[in-house]
């Protein structure tokens, strides 16, 4: 398989692992045969792996389907005292070190396993003598350093070992097993950060709408506005020129009153919408009004954006909902470009919302954008 940058080669030949422990070919299909039976689980098999231990007692793989026969009959002190035993007898036999260094962590001995593993937690370093590894000991020995590194919380250094088992040997069950692991600590990472956060977050309480009784629409200067209240988001273009067109000082008061009248008769309308659901054509009036002042560029208009931005979060949602952190920037960069200083005490007045405070950050970030030669004001 070639150097993967590890330092050393990964091989999948068979025989790398029965001669690194001097087993030969009549002896590595005797252990096929005791692997079977550790892995089926049964009792009886105890007493026969430890009879082939007897006669050949050089064999570190016997120990460790007796390790394994153990483990599957829950024979947890036997398969611990194993692992010690093969470490003893095998100290340079890799899978008796693993063993070990898994007992370590299901007794949460994290530092034990550093003992076993190597403080590197590398298989070079803990074999420099080594430059060609089977691709087993490679996953196996990586399973087990991802595994240390999830439980003392070093998830970058988990997640850069799993990706190394991901590339080598990405449907082995040890990299399932891990992605698995990962995947839990993961979530359980996110759920820790979001509490942090939670206990640091400012909230902002907004104040409560003002009550108010008003159910007649005002009297505006010029009646064409009035389609405002009866045009969905698509109001024509015809409308809107015919709008644009009458006198620019008579007609920016009348968008003003309309914005005035949704605070006026917020619960006028709000009842309206519970009694009735959303009418399309019945409450974007204020959104109209909105974009009209921004198309007549009305600077002088800016004190009732902010009073329509300082609303509540039930105003806000009734009449705005996600146009407020999408496009209402828009609005303020033709009214408010010129006036940064007036919208800089606005985000810092208490009691606004949240997503009103950004739709100012976000005009500034255009102005900088669209008027370079400004930029270092918009930082400022």
């Amino acid at each position: 398989m070639g150097n993967i940058e590890l330092g050393y080669t990964i091989t999948t030949d068979p025989n790398l692992l029965d001669h690194q422990n001097d087993i030969t070919p009549e002896m590595s299909h005797m252990n096929e045969r005791y692997h079977q039976m550790a892995m089926e689980g049964k009792k009886s098999s105890i007493k026969k792996i430890r009879e082939a231990i007897k006669k050949h007692p050089y064999n570190p793989q016997l120990k460790n389907f007796l390790s394994v026969l153990y483990a599957k009959l829950e024979y947890t002190q036997k398969t611990f005292d194993v692992n010690k035993w093969i470490v003893v007898e095998h100290p340079n036999y890799l899978f008796g070190k693993l063993n070990l260094a898994n007992e370590y962590y299901s007794k949460q001995e994290y530092d034990k396993m550093l003992e076993v593993l190597g403080r590197e937690m590398d298989l070079k370093a803990l074999y420099p003598n080594r430059d060609t590894f089977h691709m087993s000991e490679v996953i196996s020995f990586l399973k087990c350093t991802v595994l240390y590194f999830i439980a003392i919380g070093d998830i970058e250094e988990a997640e850069i070992r799993y990706e190394i088992m991901h590339n080598l040997a990405p449907d082995a069950p040890e990299t399932e097993f891990v992605l698995e692991k990962l995947f839990i600590e993961r979530m359980l990472a996110g759920q820790k950060r979001y509490e942090a956060e939670q206990k640091k977050k400012i909230s902002v309480t907004t104040k409560p709408q003002e009550i108010t009784t008003i159910t007649q629409a005002p009297s505006f200067t010029h009646q064409e506005i009035e389609w405002l209240y009866c045009n969905g988001l698509y109001i024509g273009k015809e409308k809107i020129d015919t709008i644009l067109s009458l006198p620019k000082d008579t007609l920016i008061q009348d968008p003003e009153l309309v914005l005035q009248d949704s605070i006026n008769r917020y619960y006028y309308f709000q009842k309206l919408t519970d009694d009735n659901g959303w009418v399309e054509e019945k409450m974007n009036f204020v959104i109209h009004s909105l974009y009209f002042l921004a198309e007549l560029k009305a600077s002088d208009s800016l004190d009732t954006i902010f009073n329509v931005a300082s609303q509540s979060n039930e105003y806000l949602e009734l009449y705005i909902g996600d146009f407020l952190s999408s496009s209402i920037w828009e609005i303020m960069y033709k009214i408010g470009a010129n006036k940064l200083e007036a919208c800089k005490l606005f985000m810092f007045k208490p009691g606004v919302d949240t997503y009103a405070r950004i739709i100012f950050v976000d005009m500034v970030e255009q102005l900088a954008f669209h008027q370079p030669e400004r930029r270092g004001e918009a930082i400022n």
